[in-house]
C-alpha cells in the first residue's frame, strides 16, 4: 500500500475510533533544515495540547511488519492516551516565562538551510551556523518533546533577546555537561551489538579522532562553543585541530598532525552527510579549524 493511501485510510479509521468530539488531522510539521514531517494529531475538545505522532515512522514500521489498519489504529490510540497523560493540562508551563525559563536551552542549526524559519526565530549567527533556543519537555514512549522558541514566544514572554539567550545559555551550561570520547568508544556506544562499516571513518590508529557532545547526546554540537572548551581541547591534543560537524548532536575533532588534509576531511563530511546522516540532522557540509597559536575557530578554506 502506498504511503498516501495508507495515511488517508489510517486517518479515517482513527477518526471513527477516537473519542466523541475528537478531530484527527494530519499536519506538516516544520523541522530542521527546511524539512517538513507529516504529523498525526488527535485533538480533543477539552485539550489544549496534544502529542504529535509522525506518520512516516509509523508507515515504515508497518511496511516491515504489516498488521490490519484497525489493529494499528488501536495501538496508536493506546500510545496517544498514555502520552496524553504525561502532558500538563495547563499550558502556562510554556506560556508563563517564570515556569518555562528553567527548560530553555541552546542548539546549533545551519544558517542558510534554515534561513526562512530563522526569520521568525531569535538567533545568533556564528560561522555558517546559527544559535537558536528551544524548550525541552520530558516525554514518554515518544521521547522528549522540543519546541523551537519563536519570536512570537519571546514577545508573549515579554523579554528581550538578550535575556532569552542569557537564560538559555545558563541552563545549557548547567544541565548539559560535556562528553568527550575517542571515536572508537563513541562508535561502540552507539552501535551496541550492530556491525559498523570500517570504511565510514579513517582508521583511528592512522588518524586519531575524538567526539564532543553532551551527556544526553542531544543537540550536543553546541558544546564546541562552551567557554574555554576550544582552548582546553587544543591543550589536550597539544595541537591545532579540525572540527567536523558530523550532525546537530555532536562534532568530531581531528588533530592537525599532517596525517590527513583538511580537503580530505571536508570531502569525508560531505559524503557522510549524503549517505549516512538523516537530512534533518545535518549541521553543515563545511568543516572548521581551530588555530592553537591564534586561539580562533574559523571556517576551513582549501
Amino acid at each position: 500500500m502506498e504511503y498516501t493511501v495508507f495515511k488517508l485510510r489510517l486517518q479515517e479509521i482513527l477518526q471513527k475510533k477516537a473519542e466523541e468530539g475528537a478531530v484527527v488531522e494530519v499536519r506538516n510539521i516544520p523541522k530542521n533544515n527546511g524539512i517538513c514531517r507529516e504529523g498525526l494529531l488527535i485533538r480533543e475538545p477539552d485539550s489544549s495540547i496534544t502529542p504529535t505522532i509522525y506518520l512516516e515512522q509509523i508507515y515504515d514500521a508497518w511496511c516491515r511488519e504489516p498488521v490490519p489498519l484497525g489493529e494499528l489504529a488501536d495501538r496508536i490510540l493506546e500510545i496517544y492516551r498514555r502520552e496524553r497523560k504525561t502532558l500538563p493540562e495547563d499550558v502556562s508551563f510554556f506560556t508563563d516565562f517564570f515556569k518555562a525559563r528553567r527548560h530553555i536551552y541552546l542548539r546549533l542549526v545551519h544558517l542558510e538551510k534554515n534561513r526562512r524559519q530563522l526569520e521568525q526565530m531569535p538567533h545568533r549567527k556564528i560561522l555558517d551556523l546559527a544559535i537558536v533556543c528551544y524548550y525541552r519537555m520530558e516525554g514518554g514512549e515518544l521521547g522528549d518533546a522540543t519546541i523551537s522558541v519563536m519570536e512570537e514566544h519571546r514577545k508573549l514572554w515579554k523579554i528581550s533577546e538578550e535575556r532569552l539567550f542569557a537564560v538559555a545559555r545558563a541552563n545549557t551550561l548547567r544541565d548539559q555537561k560535556i562528553c568527550f570520547l575517542d571515536m572508537d568508544q563513541m562508535i561502540r556506544e552507539f552501535a551496541g551489538d550492530r556491525d559498523v562499516p570500517e570504511s565510514i571513518f579513517p582508521r583511528e590508529d592512522v588518524v586519531p579522532m575524538y567526539v564532543l557532545t553532551n551527556r544526553d547526546k542531544i543537540f550536543g554540537a553546541f558544546c564546541i562553543f562552551y567557554p574555554h572548551v576550544q582552548q582546553h581541547i587544543s591543550d589536550y591534543l597539544n595541537a591545532s585541530y579540525y572540527v567536523l560537524p558530523s550532525s546537530i548532536h555532536e562534532v568530531i575533532l581531528v588533530p592537525d598532525s599532517g596525517q590527513i588534509s583538511g580537503f580530505e576531511l571536508q570531502n569525508m563530511v560531505a559524503e557522510i552527510n549524503r549517505s549516512q546522516v538523516d537530512p534533518m540532522e545535518i549541521l553543515s557540509d563545511n568543516i572548521y579549524y581551530y588555530d592553537r597559536e591564534k586561539g580562533t575557530l574559523v571556517l576551513f578554506e582549501e
